[in-house]
């Protein structure tokens, strides 16, 4: 887990996404902190229905669909 998953922590190219940075409050936990937490991050600083947009990057991207988010 990255522990402070947001736009401000991702790089990317003209090609698109490449990877994370700023790992020192990395740790073990569960996926959905991460992704709450980019989720609420990105949904202030564009509008709320970027929240959604996350959720469904993600699932394609993982080829599941994220439990316990509400």
């Amino acid at each position: 887990m990255h522990g402070d998953l947001c736009g401000g922590n991702t790089v990317w190219s003209d090609a698109g996404f490449v990877g994370f940075i700023d790992w020192e409050g990395c740790g073990v936990g569960h996926y959905v902190v991460d992704l709450g937490n980019l989720r609420f991050e990105e949904s202030l600083r564009f509008d709320p229905p970027a929240a959604d947009e996350i959720l469904l990057g993600w699932q394609e991207a993982s080829g599941r669909v994220a439990g316990n988010i509400s």
